[in-house]
């Protein structure tokens, strides 16, 4: 694993292999839930970094294979964004989601303003939907320690 981030009840790991993986703890049934997505979208070389926006409802990631994606909270691609260099770092700069982007020894920044949908052009937050959604797709799964060996297996995979 290379990277958590932890924000009210979500918890979204980046790993070596380029892939995301993303939870959510459910108060009322106290147990933490895995999305399960299509990993299609996912980096195809290794992650760097990664950053969350939950009032925007986003996250952004960047790897060594020179791409910044970002991704709204229901882990659909928004946008991929090409720069010459691997990625060594991203941070949301602001409330309005404008990325900051850090690539061999350069920074360079990225508005909102130009990854966003132009249909939309106010990413909606968080909403007690999304979160029922979440907690009611097919495609999760409770979180188990053997979800977690699991996952540090693939990791540890390829580390070696």
């Amino acid at each position: 694993m290379i990277d958590v981030k932890i924000n009210d009840r979500i918890i979204l790991m980046g790993f070596k292999t380029g892939d995301t993986e993303m939870l959510l703890w459910d108060e009322e049934r106290k147990e933490l839930n895995r999305l399960l997505t299509d990993k299609i979208d996912e980096h195809e070389d290794e992650l760097h970094t990664m950053d969350m926006l939950l009032s925007k409802g986003l996250f952004v990631t960047g790897g060594r294979d020179g791409l910044i994606k970002v991704w709204n909270i229901r882990k659909q691609l928004i946008r991929e964004i090409k720069f010459p260099e691997p990625i060594t770092s991203v941070a949301f700069l602001n409330s309005e989601a404008d990325i900051l982007v850090g690539h061999v020894g350069k920074v360079s920044s990225v508005l909102a303003s130009d990854y966003k949908p132009f249909e939309s052009k106010n990413i909606a937050c968080i909403t007690e939907e999304d979160v029922y959604d979440f907690i009611n797709h097919p495609s999760r799964e409770s979180v188990t320690d053997d979800t977690f060996k699991k996952l540090k297996k693939q990791d540890d995979d390829i580390r070696r």
